[in-house]
């Protein structure tokens, strides 16, 4: 038998797990998956097109063509993506939280496919279908403890990510850009106390700003529009109220700061 030889990376792993799933009948898990499915399709066509748009409102500057693709694990009503990033990885997940995961979370709110999961940075060992090691394990200790949907950043990675915003504040660009991909919350965490956690956050409601500028369409109406349609067991109550009291706070708090559209 030849022996694999397993090499170690370094990057970012994420993962997400999907709400509302482990009670489906059969028939409703079939349809699940479809839309999964779909959804992790399109996203490459998705990423390009909110690049032609970004680049189109000038909103943000040095929108990378290269965003790489993730590799991409799933199981049960798990999905796990992984970068590797050999070199700083906390610098490249400032595109990929944009471009990839805030972008995930509000197509899949569109798209009645309500996420909640965790970031993680570190090391890590894949082989086809079968990912390993401390970055995994840091994601999955952490990815089923928001009470809502959305995406956090572990501690471990929060330090990662503390560290590179003191490195990065005399940098005007980066700062000002920032709160589109990543901003701290009092995160609602599930435990018998309800506490909350200030902790790194992925930004999704920037999107749904960004479809009030293209549409005209006020973006609390539109966010509370799809996320009605979302069923939900009575018991996950509270984490749609908490996804609505995040909206609103990054609405109110952070979209008024960010840069704004120009033209020419």
């Amino acid at each position: 038998m030849t022996k694999q030889n397993y090499q170690a990376k370094t990057g970012i792993v994420v993962m997400l797990d999907a709400l509302g799933v482990r009670n489906m009948t059969v028939d409703q898990c079939r349809h699940f998956i479809e839309r999964r499915d779909v959804l992790l399709r399109n996203r490459p066509v998705k990423v390009k097109e909110l690049r032609s748009e970004l680049n189109q409102l000038k909103i943000y500057k040095d929108v990378p063509e290269n965003v790489p693709e993730p590799e991409v694990v799933t199981f049960a009503d798990n999905i796990v993506f992984t970068w590797q990033i050999q070199q700083r990885p906390e610098i490249a997940l400032r595109y990929l939280s944009f471009q990839w995961l805030s972008f995930l979370i509000a197509c899949g709110i569109k798209e009645n496919l309500p996420f909640r999961g965790a970031i993680a940075i570190g090391e890590y060992i894949q082989q086809d279908h079968t990912v390993l090691g401390p970055a995994v394990t840091d994601a999955a200790a952490w990815h089923e403890r928001g009470d809502w949907i959305g995406i956090i950043a572990t501690p471990k990675a929060g330090e990662k990510l503390a560290a590179l915003e003191k490195e990065m504040q005399e940098c005007t660009q980066f700062m000002d850009e920032a709160p589109a991909w990543i901003v701290r919350y009092n995160v609602p965490i599930k435990s018998p106390c309800h506490i909350r956690n200030e902790m790194w956050t992925v930004p999704w409601p920037f999107h749904f700003g960004l479809a009030e500028e293209h549409s005209g369409i006020p973006s609390d109406k539109l966010f509370k529009r799809l996320i009605d349609r979302i069923d939900r067991p009575p018991k996950a109550e509270s984490k749609y109220k908490n996804t609505y009291e995040y909206f609103s706070w990054y609405r109110q708090n952070i979209m008024p700061k960010l840069p704004r559209p120009t033209t020419g």
